[in-house]
């Protein structure tokens, strides 16, 4: 979790070796609160001896998608989810 005060201002979720959760309030975007959470949440992945680490984003969130790609994640395939129907990307990274 990322505090600002007293404040959540942020969150990651890892299970294993997938990013399951990012969320930052947006109030919070563009101060690099993201790629800090992620950071962390690489360097858990890499503390369990995972190598390679994945996750899975909407296919239309692109102000995600380019903040995955800077930090070195790299698309694997799309898929249509089967809950909702939706474009998702499956992201991963080498560890």
């Amino acid at each position: 979790m990322a505090e600002v005060g007293a404040a959540a201002v942020g969150f990651c979720y890892v299970d294993n070796d997938w990013l399951d959760e990012l969320w930052v309030g947006k109030r919070w975007q563009n101060r690099g609160i993201g790629t800090a959470l992620i950071s962390h949440a690489e360097m858990l992945m890499r503390s369990r001896g995972i190598l390679q680490g994945s996750l899975s984003v909407l296919a239309s969130n692109s102000r995600a998608i380019a903040l995955y790609r800077r930090l070195g994640w790299s698309e694997v395939r799309r898929f249509v989810s089967s809950r909702n129907g939706q474009i998702y990307l499956r992201m991963a990274k080498l560890l």
